[in-house]
Parts: C-alpha cells; sequence; structure tokens
C-alpha cells in the first residue's frame, strides 16, 4: 500500500523496487520450467504490481497509459527483426568459434518457434514494466528523455 503524500517518482521506484524483490526471491528459490517462468511467473511478478498500480493508485485505464503505440510499428518490427538476427548470427558465430561447428539443434523440431514464442512472452512482460511504465513516468515528470 502506498502512502498518501508520497512523491510519485518514489513510488514509481518503489513498485520497480517489489518487481525486482520479487523476482529474485523467485528465481532464488523456485526451479519451474523455461515456459512457467516466462508465461505465468514473469507477467505475475513484472506487469501485476504495474497494473495494480495504474488502475488502483493512479486510477487510469491499463493499455491506455503505457505508452505503446500501435500505428506505424512497421519499421520499429523491422528493426527488431534486424536487430535479432544480428543477435543470432553472432550467436552461431560463438558456437562456431568454441565448438568448431554451427549448432542448428535448437532450430529443428519445435524448437525455434518455442524460442520465438518465449522471446516475446519476455520482451511483452519486461517492456511493460520498464518502457511503458518507468520510463513514460520518468520522462512524464522531467519532460527530459535523457
Amino acid at each position: 500500500m502506498i502512502r498518501k503524500g508520497t512523491p510519485k517518482m518514489q513510488q514509481i521506484l518503489n513498485i520497480f523496487g517489489i518487481v525486482l524483490i520479487l523476482w529474485s526471491v523467485y528465481r532464488w528459490k523456485f526451479s519451474m520450467p523455461e515456459w512457467f517462468d516466462e508465461f505465468v511467473a514473469k507477467p505475475l511478478v513484472f506487469v501485476g504490481p504495474v497494473y495494480w498500480y495504474i488502475v488502483r493508485t493512479e486510477g487510469k485505464k491499463f493499455f491506455e497509459n503505457l505508452w505503446f503505440k500501435c500505428k506505424n510499428v512497421g519499421p520499429d518490427i523491422a528493426i527488431g527483426l534486424f536487430l535479432g538476427f544480428v543477435f543470432l548470427g553472432s550467436a552461431l558465430m560463438a558456437n562456431f568459434i568454441r565448438n568448431g561447428e554451427i549448432a542448428l539443434s535448437t532450430l529443428t523440431s519445435g524448437g525455434l518457434l518455442f524460442s520465438i514464442l518465449i522471446t516475446f512472452a519476455t520482451a511483452t512482460s519486461e517492456e511493460i514494466l520498464t518502457r511503458g511504465f518507468i520510463l513514460k513516468r520518468f520522462f512524464e515528470d522531467s519532460n527530459n528523455m535523457y
């Protein structure tokens, strides 16, 4: 529960601290399958407190207050895919340098689809917390992108 009179930036940092502590304790105490971590636990821990704060404390609608845009997302998706392929290439190159071969075993038999789904689930939870919640409110408070 957030006390009345607490500065807004302190409230935002408190929410971030709560998320950080909850996720640290979860990762320390529990060893669950990766699908559970990314599709159940991370959304609960990362998005749950953010949802609670926006709806209960700010009294606003959740998705309208996350700083995500729906128009003209094509260039953003293209940049994201390009960077993803750059990271994939660097990972394959590092694997080749270390092992002398390029291991494509994770790209077959459903491994690629699972990896893509996990990546999108992780990115969504983390972007809602950082860009949609924390950075948006920092920008609103300071009117300074940096």
